[in-house]
């Protein structure tokens, strides 16, 4: 369905971000210390894409 839904520590829902059609197959996904940004690695692209969270 091309989204991601993003949960605080506790499980609280923040937001849900779509992804665009660059990314074939997302294979991981991580953030940085402040969760102001989130990485997702596309495996058939063999690229890894930025977002930054708005929320």
């Amino acid at each position: 369905n091309d989204r991601i839904q993003l949960f605080a520590s506790n499980g609280q829902y923040k937001t849900t971000f779509k992804l665009n059609e660059g990314i074939k197959r997302p294979s991981g996904i991580c953030s940085n210390r402040d969760g102001t940004q989130f990485y997702v690695s596309c495996y058939l692209g063999g690229c890894v894409r930025a977002f930054n969270v708005g929320y």
